[in-house]
């Protein structure tokens, strides 16, 4: 008696599953973005963020953010479906002097304190030739945001030895002064023109 009851149990639980589209041990995939993108998440080990900028009209000056964290998908059949969001910590700045990047967090720069993180969340992909993109997105920079185009080759995805991972390089070219920061640029010290270079290596979410 006790076997039966047993056994109706299990066919009842069988025909329940079956009802609502299950079967017994059903594994279902992770979800995906729309389309043919994957979905990764930054390894900020792995990924940069390099600024150039002219310094007294004879050379270009070089710098770095060490924080970067967010994610990003990229479908190269239907762009429209790619998507960029990241954050990078300010007060990571990073130029090799302890003393300038002090003044680089100050008030004459990136005012850390008050402005601690600057964002890119992308709004429009476009598809060019081969693996290159123009992305457009909304900076926000300094409590200013701007609309910006960065143009962005992708490396595609692979298995490695670390996992599935994707990667990309954006580059981009920005005029300080739209955002508030001004510092220098009327004397000449410093350009206003700022070109970063973002690589990025995600692992598969």
């Amino acid at each position: 008696m006790k076997t039966r009851t047993l056994l109706g149990i299990a066919a009842l639980g069988i025909v329940l599953a079956a009802s609502i589209g299950l079967a017994p041990q059903d594994v279902r995939p992770a979800m995906r973005p729309a389309g043919g993108a994957e979905a990764f998440t930054a390894d900020s080990v792995h990924s940069s963020l390099v600024f150039k900028i002219q310094h007294v009209g004879v050379t270009n000056f070089y710098g770095r953010f060490n924080d970067i964290t967010g994610k990003f998908s990229i479908d190269a059949a239907n762009p429209s479906l790619s998507q960029f969001d990241f954050q990078v910590k300010t007060d990571s700045v990073d130029t090799g002097s302890e003393k300038r990047d002090g003044h680089l967090k100050s008030l004459d720069f990136f005012n850390a304190a008050e402005y601690p993180t600057i964002s890119f969340k992308s709004t429009k992909v476009v598809k060019g030739d081969n693996n290159q993109f123009k992305v457009t997105g909304d900076l926000s920079l300094h409590g200013v945001t701007k609309p910006i185009g960065v143009a962005v080759t992708s490396f595609g995805a692979k298995q490695t030895v670390h996992g599935h991972r994707g990667g990309f390089e954006g580059v981009f070219t920005i005029k300080r002064s739209e955002f508030g920061m001004d510092y220098a640029v009327a004397d000449g010290t410093l350009g206003d023109d700022v070109q970063v270079t973002v690589a990025v290596e995600g692992i598969k979410q």
